[in-house]
């Protein structure tokens, strides 16, 4: 895992891949200070890469059509300065937007299991529950 995380210092933008975008690959990148360009589709398979960029800014670095997607990777590999800083910040700004949401999912998803526990041991039905992420 090391070794592979450590290959992204040699990465400038991370192209997604379509029909099916990156999940865990893509969060990877991100963490490690890559942007990654995605091409979102119409599908929630299609649009996870866009979701996770939506939440830390990167908006712009959606596209909805192949000649946008290679025209914005052109564009963001033309202007290293703001690939530069971008990269700089990247990291920091993930770490904001995710680090305290883990813990309180992490709070929540243990509570609902201790209910559903509860619930079983009492001899009561089944139960939903939410999540909130």
């Amino acid at each position: 895992m090391r070794e592979y995380l450590e290959l992204h210092h040699e990465v400038d933008i991370a192209l997604d891949t379509f029909p099916y975008t990156g999940g865990t690959t893509t969060m990877f990148a991100l963490w490690m200070g890559v942007p990654v360009l995605t091409l979102a589709g119409q599908t929630m398979q299609q649009t996870q890469a866009a979701a996770s960029l939506a939440m830390l800014g990167l908006a712009d670095w959606v596209t909805t059509s192949a000649d946008e997607f290679t025209r914005r990777a052109c564009a963001a590999a033309a202007d290293l300065e703001a690939l530069a800083r971008l990269r700089g910040s990247l990291r920091a700004t993930a770490q904001q937007q995710f680090a305290g949401t883990l813990d309180e999912t992490a709070r929540q998803f243990d509570a609902a299991l201790r209910g559903m526990w509860r619930r079983w041991c009492a001899g009561l039905k089944p139960e939903s529950f939410v999540v909130q992420a």
